[in-house]
């Protein structure tokens, strides 16, 4: 049964137990064990934060299944982790971004120290986000967004193909390769039932704008996958627990206070100036002299500073490729 506050139940004495052995519980004298009382809704709301679970203080079946996974299988699960901590540089940098995928989760660094921490969505498990670093590079404003063809073909194509009006609405332009030049067409010239995978005579180009999918600002890093980071006009997304909705790329929650971060040393910047420049609605590149790294990881279970371990489901399935290697 789901368990919440105030119920009376056999099981809430073993409730009581799991969360005291987490250590999300600090037991002392009850005359009730089997109550369900608000010391055991806030102990139960910290153990969903810690395993990435919707934070209600109810014992349903997500919190049930949490709790109910083997020790074994945690123990394995950090050891996998482990291991990916081992890839990394021993020496992170002053400065660093840090983006945990599997936490959907940015957090800045300066001396080892998080500055702040902020909400991202990664890439569906279809499409996952490479585990990769490299120095952020430059800030561009207002980006005009050069559709990769696989997005284009596999997300993009088929809204048109559904609304003849849709490029249009959201402005995508269509450009025709032409001995190495782009012409570009109105998509009314173009038979879209016609396109494929084999017949793919295209580019596709939004122009930047409220409708654009980058936002008002993309982070471009030095890295071999084309990924980047960027705003997004989708906000409502980041009040999900699970994130998973990008074609790989991370989008940041607060773009512009992210900006503001990375351009302080830089000339002349401000938060104002950044909002200055996104109301222009001119595309505008600034390069970062200061060399920032950025580090896209893949951690389902951490130690938090106050010692407490954290867990996340393996949306991606590499844990389990990991079991499947030893």
């Amino acid at each position: 049964p789901t368990l919440q506050i105030w119920d009376t139940h056999e099981d809430v004495a073993l409730l009581r137990q799991r969360l005291q052995a987490e250590g999300d519980l600090l037991l002392g004298p009850v005359e009730n064990e089997w109550l369900f009382d608000e010391t055991v809704k806030h102990a139960v709301e910290h153990f969903q934060v810690r395993y990435g679970i919707d934070v209600d203080g109810m014992v349903g079946p997500q919190t049930r299944a949490a709790m109910n996974v083997p020790i074994d299988e945690r123990i394995k699960q950090m050891q996998f982790n482990l291991e990916r901590w081992r890839w990394l540089p021993r020496n992170l940098g002053e400065r660093y971004l840090l983006v945990n995928t599997a936490a959907y989760e940015l957090v800045v660094y300066e001396y080892n120290e998080p500055l702040y921490v902020m909400r991202v969505i990664a890439g569906t498990p279809e499409r996952p986000t490479p585990a990769v670093a490299g120095p952020l590079e430059s800030i561009v404003f207002n980006p005009y967004w050069h559709i990769p063809r696989k997005i284009a073909l596999n997300d993009v194509i088929p809204r048109q193909r559904r609304n003849p009006h849709f490029f249009k609405s959201v402005g995508i332009r269509v450009f025709k390769n032409h001995n190495a030049a782009l012409q570009e067409i109105s998509p009314s010239q173009v038979d879209w039932s016609q396109v494929n995978a084999n017949h793919f005579p295209y580019r596709l180009r939004q122009d930047p704008g409220p409708q654009n999918s980058l936002g008002s600002i993309k982070f471009k890093f030095a890295n071999d996958f084309a990924l980047y980071l960027h705003d997004t006009p989708k906000q409502r997304l980041f009040d999900r627990e699970t994130r998973a909705f990008s074609s790989g790329c991370i989008r940041v929650e607060d773009a512009a206070s992210l900006a503001e971060y990375l351009l302080q040393n830089e000339n002349g910047w401000s938060k104002a100036k950044i909002q200055q420049v996104i109301a222009t609605g001119q595309t505008t590149t600034i390069p970062l002299t200061s060399e920032i790294p950025l580090y896209l990881v893949y951690w389902t279970a951490w130690v938090s500073r106050d010692n407490h371990v954290y867990f996340r489901k393996d949306v991606y399935g590499w844990d389990k490729s990991q079991s499947q290697c030893n």
